[in-house]
């Protein structure tokens, strides 16, 4: 789900790969995805997203698609583009452009240590750090200021030690943008914690 306080100019719901299973309980993944007006009136693609519960084999082709859907969306427009001389197909609205920058955020039922994190925020280098893709995403958690292996988002079922598995990543362009970025630890209306990110987008 996504809510917003800003208007949503264009919505598409994307199903990801799903791998069948014959013991496990596997379900339908998918990502919501939103353009977003935001206050600057800078528009913002925003995903909504919970990848599979089962093993980083099974989330894995879900995560490359979550990828290439965020790669090929400028080139695609949105819902609808173009235009059309009967103005009651678009009810008089100019079409919506796809903006390259991106918020990806949700459940990804993986952590820091996952070679799948590797994928999403570019790999890591001994002595210089995390290597950042310029068309890649950093973890906003982790550029607001935070130790990537700190911050406790979930306390139940195999994670009952606590790890960070929800994730908000921004497109590296909007580093620049973040504030701050923290998790609510007393929230009770999940298994899972909110956490929360002040982008000045």
């Amino acid at each position: 789900m996504l809510l917003s306080r800003m208007p949503l100019r264009a919505v598409r719901n994307h199903v990801l790969p799903k791998y069948a299973t014959v013991a496990q309980y596997s379900l339908q993944r998918a990502a919501l995805e939103a353009v977003v007006e935001t206050p600057r009136g800078r528009p913002l693609r925003v995903y909504s997203t919970h990848l599979s519960h089962l093993a980083d084999g099974d989330r894995a082709a879900q995560l490359d698609a979550l990828l290439d859907i965020h790669r090929r969306a400028p080139s695609e427009g949105a819902g609808w583009c173009g235009a059309r001389d009967d103005a009651g197909w678009t009810d008089g609205r100019p079409a919506v452009p796809m903006p390259r920058e991106a918020i990806v955020m949700g459940d990804f039922n993986l952590t820091h240590a996952s070679p799948l994190y590797e994928r999403i925020v570019g790999p890591m280098s001994p002595q210089y750090g995390r290597m950042t893709n310029p068309e890649g995403f950093v973890d906003c958690w982790v550029a607001a200021g935070h130790r990537e292996d700190e911050g406790v988002t979930c306390l139940s079922g195999s994670l009952n030690s606590g790890e960070r598995i929800d994730f908000c990543f921004a497109s590296a362009a909007l580093a620049p943008a973040l504030r701050r970025a923290w998790i609510d630890p007393d929230a009770d209306g999940s298994d899972h914690q909110p956490i929360f990110v002040e982008i000045d987008a």
